[in-house]
This record gives structure tokens, sequence and C-alpha cells, in this order.
């Protein structure tokens, strides 16, 4: 079945404001800096200090984030900045000390 684009964009902005309110919620969570280094650490498969997005769905649940793949492409997105397709430490601590702006479309969460 085709699905017109315009539809699309609809599922997409709404599978991200669900990807950003269950984020919003992990870093309201009172996880300590060092832990959070350690587990960021911990899902790096390649010791480089980057996430791809396997590893990034790995640190998702190890930090209690059960994430659907749409959301953990939408997710991944959101946090790598630079689009290398890599979510470096630094783009990861930056976005988990952001305060975060209300979504636009609020209803659609």
């Amino acid at each position: 079945m085709h699905t017109p684009r315009g539809q699309n964009y609809i599922v997409y902005i709404w599978v991200g404001r669900k990807a950003q309110a269950k984020l919003t919620a992990l870093k309201d969570q009172a996880i300590p800096a060092d832990m959070l280094k350690a587990r960021f650490h911990q899902a790096d498969r390649t010791n480089k200090g980057q996430l791809d997005m396997e590893s990034f769905k790995t640190l998702a649940l190890t930090l209690g984030l059960n994430l659907n793949r749409r959301e953990v492409e939408t997710a991944f997105m959101m946090l790598d900045k630079d689009g290398d397709g890599k979510i470096g430490f630094t783009e990861f601590e930056t976005w988990w000390n952001t305060v975060e702006q209300p979504a636009p479309f609020p209803n659609l969460v």
C-alpha cells in the first residue's frame, strides 16, 4: 500500500514527539554524571568514544529507555547534531545538560 508523502511527515512528527517525550523523561531521572559517562562508554562497542545507532539503542536500554525502531532512529538523529552518523560523548552530554523547549505539537505526544 502506498502512503501519501504528507502522511509520512505526520508519522515522523508523531514518532519524533514520542521519542522526545521519552528522552525528556529519561533526563528527568537523577542519574549521576559519572554513571552516565560509564554507561555511554560501556555501550561504545568500538571504543572510539562514539556511538552508532545500534550502540545508542544499547545505551538507551541500559538507562531503562525502551524505544521502538522508529523512535531509536528519530532520537539518534535528534542527538547527532553534526550529522556524522555517530553520537560522541560531548554531543550526548550537551544534550543531557540542555533544557528542552516545549514541543510545538504537544497534542501529538
